[in-house]
């Protein structure tokens, strides 16, 4: 967890990095700022967001400090560099189809969980190895793809959120689905 102290430190970096854009700010501006940053960035070390400070800084190419989503972005980057491709992905998904129409569960349970997402379930998985495999290599391959990018895409945007922003979206679905049910009712 990142500390106040902490967080002041890296927005001293930022400061000697872009001195014109700190030129007017007052201490009090620099401790409420470092109070912001130490609760976005809560999540992380302070060994991660000086990481992701120093990666925003070396590819900064207009000039501007950072913002704490900026940072994150920079950390999630880092974090997911080893993420599987949707090609990769979907090399899986072939593999899988070789055996999947009698066994699709047992195939379907061994592949990662944002490849059972992207797929649908077992039922799907059966049903594309029973296609014709040019059709396969055409629509299934392109459905897959858009679903498996749009699912990596969300979990990207899921894991920048602090934890604690994290459950209070959370805690506010559940009460939506909730509250629909008993106006159903």
């Amino acid at each position: 967890m990142l500390t106040t102290t902490e967080a002041a430190k890296l927005l001293y970096t930022v400061r000697i990095a872009y001195p014109m854009a700190y030129s007017k700010v007052t201490n009090e501006d620099l401790t409420a700022a470092a109070q912001l940053w130490a609760r976005m960035l809560e999540d992380y070390t302070y060994q991660q967001a000086s990481a992701g400070l120093m990666a925003y800084m070396a590819s900064d190419s207009r000039g501007f400090p950072p913002s704490p989503g900026q940072v994150i972005d920079q950390i999630v980057k880092r974090q997911q560099s080893g993420k599987m491709t949707g090609a990769e992905a979907w090399a899986m998904v072939r593999r899988a189809l070789r055996n999947s129409s009698y066994h699709a569960e047992e195939e379907l349970d061994r592949l990662p969980p944002e490849i059972q997402q992207a797929i649908g379930g077992a039922s799907a998985l059966r049903d594309m190895s029973r296609i014709d495999s040019d059709e396969v290599a055409t629509v299934c391959q392109s459905h897959f793809l858009r679903a498996y990018s749009a699912i990596m895409a969300r979990r990207e945007e899921e894991a920048k959120l602090p934890e604690r922003v994290r459950l209070l979206l959370e805690n506010t679905v559940v009460g939506l689905y909730e509250h629909a049910g008993e106006e159903k009712r």
